[in-house]
């Protein structure tokens, strides 16, 4: 009996040890090895880098942000009270832009004013630098600079037909037959340069990455001094009809005093075109 209790309790023995062995070998099948971190890992994240992104919302950094002074060009066409135009932009800053260009317009016709026939030439020349600033981010803005070349003048031919009456200050004349009354008029409208100030809508470097084309807007004035009006006669005039001959209007001291009184009037008129007007729309692309 006692031969066959010890047989029992090795068998049990035996058999514990072999299910402590079987489990010892699973738990070493499934156990893994602990991380090593170094400093130098690159399979850390970059926690810098995550903090800046989320800054912006948790994407990539906004395109306004990352412009930066002259990385982007827009070029404009524009159509306005200076003539036909061109426009050339790039960003200075966040909201800041330098911008310039120039406009051009030419056209001749004939008036008549006062008995005096006309036969005139426009002439548009100008081009400025602007500084634009967009207070809150979007396409309004406002606008200082420099008009650097102002070309905007008149000149014209004046004719009158013999024993055409004309007036001057009020004054009625009539040319001569044998020395028609002929002459010159010229308007420059103001100094060669002057100070602008202008509002308006659309940016010809727009700051968002897709965006490449703008409709400019720009309403203002540029200060460019008192036009200077200058009229020149020769022939001959009557203050009664038929005139054959007359009297030489350079050297008739009525006409003359009659003439700067015409004058006069005609530069009081002018004078509010020391701001000279600015009012245009254009079409503008950004590369």
């Amino acid at each position: 009996m006692r031969q066959s209790m010890l047989k029992i309790l090795v068998a049990v023995c035996a058999l514990y040890s072999a299910v402590a062995a079987a489990q010892n070998a699973d738990v070493a099948e499934v156990t893994m090895p602990k991380p090593s971190f170094s400093s130098s890992s690159s399979a850390l994240p970059d926690t810098a880098a995550m903090l800046e992104d989320g800054a912006s919302g948790g994407g990539a950094k906004s395109p306004e942000a990352s412009m930066h002074p002259f990385s982007k060009v827009g070029i404009g066409v524009n159509v306005g009270l200076g003539g036909a135009g061109f426009e050339v932009a790039t960003p200075l800053a966040r909201k800041l832009n330098l911008r310039g260009g120039g406009n051009f317009f030419g056209y001749n016709t004939t008036i008549t004013d006062n008995g005096i026939t006309y036969t005139g030439n426009l002439q548009l020349r100008s081009g400025k630098i602007d500084i634009d600033w967009f207070p809150f981010g979007g396409s309004f803005r406002l606008s200082g600079g420099v008009e650097i070349y102002n070309g905007n003048q008149i000149t014209a031919s004046a004719t009158v037909p013999s024993q055409q009456s004309f007036t001057v200050n009020g004054d009625t004349y009539y040319s001569s037959t044998s020395n028609p009354l002929t002459g010159n008029a010229s308007l420059v409208l103001g100094n060669k340069a002057g100070p602008s100030f202008s509002l308006g809508w659309g940016n010809l470097v727009p700051r968002k990455a897709h965006s490449h084309f703008s409709v400019p807007f720009e309403i203002g004035a540029v200060y460019t001094g008192t036009p200077v009006l200058k009229f020149n006669f020769s022939g001959s005039a009557c203050t009664t009809t038929p005139c054959a001959t007359g009297i030489p209007v350079a050297t008739n001291s009525t006409f003359q005093q009659d003439l700067a009184g015409q004058i006069a009037t005609y530069q009081n008129d002018l004078n509010v075109l020391r701001l000279y007007p600015i009012l245009s729309i254009g079409l503008g692309y950004k590369f």
